[in-house]
């Protein structure tokens, strides 16, 4: 026969059961969230790397088409100097002035004239008013017109 005292020890132990099943349980959803955690990690680090490879690839495709164009433009300014080369040739200059009917001089005259004094003009400015200050500045603008107006280059004997 059961005595009421092993009955009450029975269903302690009885009892204690589903304790220690809702500790796993709870341990279970702990391991369950770090490894979930882990692979999330794990995808968003990879997610990364790929996303700068992406990055990198994509700046060596520009640094191999600037070569080509740097190439080609290289390339485009060697001829473009040969060919202003050839057309400052003297050879090509006097086949094209005999083409357009011209010759050389018979004798070879040369006049030099004399740098034109210009004339000081100062200019000060009044406090009457801007057009005050515009008179003085056209009056000033007018002698320097005329002195060079007066300067003529006359031949050398």
């Amino acid at each position: 026969m059961v005595v009421a005292g092993q009955i009450r020890s029975r269903s302690r132990s009885f009892r204690l059961r589903p304790n220690t099943a809702a500790r796993r349980k709870a341990h279970g959803y702990e391991v369950g969230l770090v490894v979930v955690a882990l692979v999330a990690g794990t995808m968003c680090f990879a997610l990364t790397v790929a996303a700068r490879q992406a990055a990198v690839a994509k700046v060596g495709y520009e640094i191999v088409n600037l070569r080509k164009e740097l190439a080609e433009l290289e390339a485009q300014s060697q001829r473009l100097e040969g060919q202003v080369a050839r057309l400052q040739s003297l050879e090509r200059i006097e086949l094209e002035a005999k083409k357009l009917g011209m010759k050389k001089p018979d004798n070879a005259r040369l006049v030099y004239s004399e740098e034109p004094q210009l004339p000081e003009a100062a200019v000060t400015v009044a406090a009457s008013g801007p057009r005050q200050w515009l008179m003085q500045a056209a009056s000033a603008l007018a002698k320097l017109a005329s002195g060079i107006m007066r300067v003529q280059a006359q031949p050398v004997k």
